[in-house]
């Protein structure tokens, strides 16, 4: 398709359609008009993510691949806390500009000294951690902080996962035991499902890199229960614990839920959706929000 201007006015060589232009000294095509309008909406969204990543206290990187040596899902879900106070670039823990050390891993993670050393044998032995001579901690690149060239990556927010986190551990000591229902093992589980996260709608998915919902082809709880190596006899079990994990947002003050569960109307099939103030790696999620019913709490029965 060709194109001229004559004197305020956009001709279409092929059609003969004519289009009033305001400004006649730019001569521009329509694929260019797509390509500006495509920039404008990167534009906008890049600065709406940098907005919400403020609100939310900023975010470390998490690598999307599996990881190739396994840990159990309560030590992935502390080290996912972990990670929030990971230094730019070189992956040392630090609080402010003072080193995070061996000795404050019980204080800082709320767990007994026995439970912070089996913590610490897992880790080291798997190479997700280390500590060098001088005592500094050091996460492995499976989680980094800064730029860098992986695409396979998804951003955790630093102020929800440090409430949420908090929750937990109070919920733990409150009760005297490992919570059943507040349990790090379970955002642990959710740390596990991040390989399947739909990068725009954070839905548990078979492909995560479709962007239309109408595409997207949720995994059944079933399928999540196997990922997760739960028997599927304790499926609903396992969804009330996920729903009842929840942090507060600090712009709203209000409780949100780290999932939700929403029922397909037509299939009848439920989808598990994670909310996009914890991690994600769209531009979307307000719309992620709405859909999931803006996370609601399930609170523990009594």
């Amino acid at each position: 398709m060709s194109e001229i201007e004559l004197k305020g006015f956009r001709v279409n060589c092929d059609t003969g359609e004519t289009e009033e232009i305001e400004d006649v000294s730019r001569i521009i095509t329509k694929q260019q008009e797509f390509a500006i309008a495509a920039h404008k909406e990167a534009k906008a969204n890049k600065e709406h993510c940098k907005r919400n990543s403020n609100k939310l206290g900023g975010f470390v990187f998490m690598r999307t691949l599996n990881p190739k040596k396994k840990i159990s899902a309560q030590t992935l879900g502390r080290l996912a806390y972990l990670s929030v106070y990971m230094d730019y670039d070189n992956n040392r823990l630090m609080r402010g500009y003072k080193p995070i050390y061996k000795q404050e891993l019980s204080k800082l993670l709320k767990i007994p000294q026995s439970t912070v050393n089996d913590f610490l044998k897992e880790t080291q032995a798997s190479e997700y951690l280390r500590i060098d001579e001088y005592g500094y901690i050091y996460l492995s690149d499976f989680f980094f902080k800064g730029k860098s060239k992986i695409r396979k990556k998804i951003q955790l927010f630093i102020d929800p996962i440090k409430s949420l986190y908090d929750r937990i551990t109070i919920e733990n000591q409150k009760s005297g035991r490992k919570s059943r229902n507040q349990s790090i093992k379970h955002f642990g589980y959710v740390i596990q499902l991040v390989p399947h996260v739909n990068k725009e709608w954070n839905i548990i998915c078979h492909n995560p890199d479709e962007r239309d919902i109408i595409k997207v082809l949720p995994m059944s709880i079933y399928e999540i229960c196997h990922l997760l190596k739960v028997s599927p006899s304790h499926s609903d079990k396992l969804v009330n614990s996920l729903m009842s994990i929840s942090f507060i947002a600090k712009q709203s003050g209000g409780e949100q839920a780290l999932c939700n569960f929403i029922k397909d109307r037509a299939s009848g099939k439920y989808r598990m959706i994670i909310n996009p103030d914890v991690l994600y790696m769209g531009v979307h999620s307000t719309e992620v929000k709405g859909y999931a019913q803006f996370f609601p709490v399930k609170y523990p029965d009594n």
